[in-house]
Protein backbone atom coordinates (compact mmCIF):
# COMPACT_ATOMS: atom_id res chain seq x y z
CA UNK A 1 0.00 0.00 0.00
CA UNK A 2 1.14 3.57 -0.72
CA UNK A 3 1.23 6.23 1.27
CA UNK A 4 4.86 8.21 1.39
CA UNK A 5 7.39 9.30 -0.96
CA UNK A 6 9.44 7.30 1.10
CA UNK A 7 7.93 3.85 1.01
CA UNK A 8 10.27 2.07 -0.99
CA UNK A 9 13.34 3.36 1.14
CA UNK A 10 11.46 1.90 4.07
CA UNK A 11 10.79 -0.99 2.50
CA UNK A 12 14.48 -1.64 1.19
CA UNK A 13 15.65 -1.06 4.67
CA UNK A 14 13.29 -3.34 6.27
CA UNK A 15 13.75 -6.12 4.08
CA UNK A 16 17.41 -5.38 3.48
CA UNK A 17 16.62 -6.70 -0.48
CA UNK A 18 16.93 -5.44 -3.61
CA UNK A 19 14.07 -4.36 -5.82
CA UNK A 20 13.35 -2.88 -9.14
CA UNK A 21 10.54 -0.66 -8.32
CA UNK A 22 8.08 -0.19 -10.43
CA UNK A 23 7.47 4.08 -10.90
CA UNK A 24 5.48 6.29 -12.25
CA UNK A 25 7.47 7.37 -15.56
CA UNK A 26 6.47 11.22 -14.68
CA UNK A 27 8.61 11.11 -11.75
CA UNK A 28 11.94 10.39 -13.73
CA UNK A 29 12.08 13.49 -15.90
CA UNK A 30 14.28 16.33 -15.01
CA UNK A 31 17.58 16.20 -13.24
CA UNK A 32 16.48 15.00 -9.86
CA UNK A 33 14.55 12.25 -12.19
CA UNK A 34 17.45 11.42 -14.66
CA UNK A 35 19.48 11.04 -11.30
CA UNK A 36 16.50 8.66 -9.49
CA UNK A 37 16.82 6.84 -12.55
CA UNK A 38 20.42 6.15 -13.16
CA UNK A 39 20.79 5.04 -9.54
CA UNK A 40 17.92 2.89 -8.78
CA UNK A 41 16.67 1.73 -12.21
CA UNK A 42 12.74 1.77 -11.90
CA UNK A 43 11.07 0.38 -14.29
CA UNK A 44 8.50 3.26 -15.86
CA UNK A 45 4.69 2.60 -15.49
CA UNK A 46 2.86 5.95 -18.24
CA UNK A 47 -0.31 6.82 -15.72
CA UNK A 48 -3.00 6.52 -18.10
CA UNK A 49 -1.39 4.80 -20.97
CA UNK A 50 -1.70 0.78 -21.30
CA UNK A 51 0.43 -1.18 -19.24
CA UNK A 52 1.16 -3.91 -21.57
CA UNK A 53 5.00 -2.67 -22.00
CA UNK A 54 5.58 -2.05 -17.99
CA UNK A 55 4.38 -5.61 -17.47
CA UNK A 56 6.53 -7.13 -19.95
CA UNK A 57 9.13 -5.61 -18.57
CA UNK A 58 8.25 -6.52 -15.18
CA UNK A 59 8.33 -10.13 -16.71
CA UNK A 60 10.97 -9.88 -18.44
CA UNK A 61 13.34 -8.77 -14.86
CA UNK A 62 11.87 -11.21 -13.10
CA UNK A 63 12.73 -13.97 -15.71
CA UNK A 64 16.36 -12.76 -15.16
CA UNK A 65 16.05 -13.48 -11.36
CA UNK A 66 15.62 -10.01 -10.29
CA UNK A 67 13.03 -8.75 -7.58
CA UNK A 68 10.51 -6.56 -8.50
CA UNK A 69 8.09 -4.21 -6.57
CA UNK A 70 5.53 -2.38 -7.23
CA UNK A 71 2.59 -0.11 -5.17
CA UNK A 72 -0.48 -1.61 -7.06
CA UNK A 73 -2.70 1.17 -6.09
CA UNK A 74 -0.57 3.36 -8.46
CA UNK A 75 -1.06 6.25 -6.13
CA UNK A 76 -0.96 7.64 -2.72
CA UNK A 77 -4.07 7.39 -0.62
CA UNK A 78 -6.07 10.99 -0.52
CA UNK A 79 -7.81 9.53 3.03
CA UNK A 80 -5.71 6.79 4.56
CA UNK A 81 -7.60 3.44 3.48
CA UNK A 82 -6.31 1.67 0.56
CA UNK A 83 -6.89 2.63 -3.02
CA UNK A 84 -8.24 1.05 -5.67
CA UNK A 85 -6.30 -2.09 -6.92
CA UNK A 86 -6.27 -3.46 -10.95
CA UNK A 87 -7.35 -6.88 -11.14
CA UNK A 88 -4.51 -6.70 -14.10
CA UNK A 89 -1.97 -6.68 -11.23
CA UNK A 90 -2.96 -10.37 -10.37
CA UNK A 91 -3.29 -11.57 -13.68
CA UNK A 92 1.25 -10.21 -13.82
CA UNK A 93 1.42 -13.55 -11.59
CA UNK A 94 0.08 -16.12 -13.45
CA UNK A 95 1.79 -15.02 -16.38
CA UNK A 96 5.34 -14.54 -14.98
CA UNK A 97 5.08 -17.32 -12.51
CA UNK A 98 6.53 -16.03 -9.56
CA UNK A 99 5.92 -15.55 -6.12
CA UNK A 100 4.66 -13.11 -3.76
CA UNK A 101 5.35 -10.95 -0.96
CA UNK A 102 2.67 -8.75 0.44
CA UNK A 103 3.87 -5.74 2.55
CA UNK A 104 1.77 -3.33 3.99
CA UNK A 105 3.12 0.55 5.98
CA UNK A 106 0.88 1.68 9.01
CA UNK A 107 1.03 4.96 10.20
CA UNK A 108 2.75 6.43 7.33
CA UNK A 109 -0.61 8.45 5.98
CA UNK A 110 -0.87 10.33 9.19
CA UNK A 111 2.92 11.31 9.29
CA UNK A 112 2.48 12.48 5.76
CA UNK A 113 -0.72 12.71 4.51
CA UNK A 114 -1.23 13.40 0.64
CA UNK A 115 -3.39 17.02 1.33
CA UNK A 116 -0.74 18.55 3.81
CA UNK A 117 2.04 21.02 3.22
CA UNK A 118 3.92 19.80 5.76
CA UNK A 119 5.43 16.45 6.98
CA UNK A 120 5.20 15.58 10.56
CA UNK A 121 7.24 13.22 12.88
CA UNK A 122 6.17 10.37 14.24
CA UNK A 123 5.93 6.72 14.25
CA UNK A 124 5.58 4.43 10.61
CA UNK A 125 5.75 0.42 10.79
CA UNK A 126 5.96 -1.84 8.06
CA UNK A 127 6.02 -5.33 8.08
CA UNK A 128 5.56 -8.43 5.55
CA UNK A 129 2.15 -9.77 5.89
CA UNK A 130 2.97 -12.90 3.89
CA UNK A 131 4.94 -14.80 1.40
CA UNK A 132 3.12 -17.39 -1.11
CA UNK A 133 5.06 -19.71 -3.91
CA UNK A 134 5.46 -20.19 -7.30
CA UNK A 135 3.75 -23.32 -6.66
CA UNK A 136 0.81 -21.85 -4.55
CA UNK A 137 -0.17 -19.26 -6.97
CA UNK A 138 -0.20 -21.71 -9.87
CA UNK A 139 -2.90 -23.90 -8.08
CA UNK A 140 -4.95 -20.50 -7.87
CA UNK A 141 -7.39 -18.37 -10.08
CA UNK A 142 -6.73 -15.02 -11.28
CA UNK A 143 -9.51 -14.14 -9.26
CA UNK A 144 -8.30 -15.86 -6.04
CA UNK A 145 -4.73 -14.08 -6.93
CA UNK A 146 -6.22 -10.97 -6.76
CA UNK A 147 -8.46 -11.74 -3.44
CA UNK A 148 -5.36 -12.39 -1.77
CA UNK A 149 -3.74 -9.15 -2.90
CA UNK A 150 -6.51 -6.58 -2.18
CA UNK A 151 -7.45 -8.77 1.64
CA UNK A 152 -3.28 -8.51 2.22
CA UNK A 153 -3.37 -4.73 0.97
CA UNK A 154 -5.96 -3.43 3.18
CA UNK A 155 -4.97 -0.50 5.41
CA UNK A 156 -7.31 2.22 7.19
CA UNK A 157 -5.29 5.24 8.98
CA UNK A 158 -8.03 5.58 11.06
CA UNK A 159 -8.68 2.25 11.96
CA UNK A 160 -5.48 1.66 13.20
CA UNK A 161 -5.29 4.99 15.03
CA UNK A 162 -8.11 4.47 17.03
CA UNK A 163 -5.97 1.09 18.64
CA UNK A 164 -2.78 2.79 18.97
CA UNK A 165 -3.37 6.70 19.08
CA UNK A 166 0.24 7.86 18.00
CA UNK A 167 1.03 11.28 18.08
CA UNK A 168 2.20 13.05 14.87
CA UNK A 169 3.84 16.77 15.58
CA UNK A 170 4.13 19.13 12.81
CA UNK A 171 3.77 22.51 12.23
CA UNK A 172 0.61 24.19 10.40
CA UNK A 173 -1.20 20.87 10.53
CA UNK A 174 -3.98 21.76 9.04
CA UNK A 175 -2.55 23.59 6.20
CA UNK A 176 -3.41 22.33 2.72
CA UNK A 177 -6.85 20.53 4.18
CA UNK A 178 -8.67 22.38 1.76
CA UNK A 179 -7.47 20.24 -1.40
CA UNK A 180 -9.50 17.42 0.69
CA UNK A 181 -12.42 19.15 2.31
CA UNK A 182 -13.44 21.33 -0.82
CA UNK A 183 -16.70 20.88 0.49
CA UNK A 184 -17.88 22.34 3.98
CA UNK A 185 -19.12 19.23 6.26
CA UNK A 186 -21.04 21.71 7.60
CA UNK A 187 -22.87 24.17 5.03
CA UNK A 188 -22.14 21.60 1.76
CA UNK A 189 -20.70 24.77 -0.19
CA UNK A 190 -17.65 24.39 -2.30
CA UNK A 191 -14.25 26.09 -2.00
CA UNK A 192 -15.33 27.92 1.36
CA UNK A 193 -12.52 26.36 3.61
CA UNK A 194 -9.60 28.28 4.80
CA UNK A 195 -6.42 27.14 6.75
CA UNK A 196 -4.04 28.62 8.63
CA UNK A 197 -1.99 26.83 11.14
CA UNK A 198 -3.57 23.90 13.32
CA UNK A 199 -6.83 25.83 12.28
CA UNK A 200 -9.26 25.71 9.29
CA UNK A 201 -12.48 27.51 8.98
CA UNK A 202 -15.55 28.06 6.56
CA UNK A 203 -17.43 30.93 5.61
CA UNK A 204 -20.28 30.00 7.32
CA UNK A 205 -18.50 29.92 10.67
CA UNK A 206 -17.66 26.32 10.97
CA UNK A 207 -14.34 26.44 12.69
CA UNK A 208 -12.14 23.40 13.78
CA UNK A 209 -8.34 22.57 14.96
CA UNK A 210 -6.66 19.44 13.27
CA UNK A 211 -4.76 17.70 16.77
CA UNK A 212 -1.68 15.75 16.46
CA UNK A 213 -3.47 12.12 16.49
CA UNK A 214 -5.03 13.42 13.13
CA UNK A 215 -8.40 14.27 14.59
CA UNK A 216 -10.47 17.49 14.05
CA UNK A 217 -11.59 19.00 17.46
CA UNK A 218 -14.82 20.94 16.97
CA UNK A 219 -18.16 21.03 17.76
CA UNK A 220 -19.57 20.74 13.87
CA UNK A 221 -16.74 18.36 12.86
CA UNK A 222 -17.45 15.44 14.91
CA UNK A 223 -19.07 13.02 12.30
CA UNK A 224 -16.39 13.67 9.73
CA UNK A 225 -13.28 12.47 12.13
CA UNK A 226 -12.84 9.08 10.54
CA UNK A 227 -12.35 11.03 6.95
CA UNK A 228 -9.61 13.11 7.36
Amino acid sequence: NHNSDFDPLLMVISLKKHFRFVASANILSGPIGKLIAFLVGPIPREKGAGADKTVQLIIDNLNAGIDVAMFPEGNKSWDGTTGFISRRTAEIFKEARCGLVTYRFDGDYLRSPRWARHARKGKIFGRMIKEYSHEELQSLSVDEIYEIIVRDMQADAYEYQEKHHLKYKGKALAEGIENLTYLCPVCKRFDTIHAHGNEFSCDCGMKATYDEYGYLQGEKTKEYNTTI
